[in-house]
């Protein structure tokens, strides 16, 4: 295993390619399930699933609003170094 991958392991708690990938799309991309379901060309409840999976891993709860739950899978995987940490936006007055 390359040492790289080991670390994503150890800082994602076991993601697999698949979550980190959804989790990277969801969190950097901002990509809804909906939108995910459709790239992928499956259902939004199995996105859900894998969302569901994910949460569990990083020892998440209480992840039943949308809002509220995206906020929260960005701020664990920031902690994490799973994704890099969001530029806040510069207003053009």
């Amino acid at each position: 295993m390359k040492p790289q991958t080991k670390q994503l392991l150890i800082a994602g708690g076991d993601l697999t390619p698949r979550e980190l990938d959804y989790l990277r799309l969801r969190c950097e991309e901002e990509l809804t399930l909906g939108e995910i379901a459709r790239r992928d060309g499956i259902t939004r409840s199995s996105v859900g699933q894998v969302f569901r999976r994910i949460a569990r891993k990083l020892g998440l709860k209480d992840l039943n609003r949308s809002a509220a739950a995206s906020a929260d899978f960005t701020r664990e995987a920031v902690r994490r170094g799973l994704i890099p940490r969001p530029m806040p936006e510069v207003r053009q007055d």
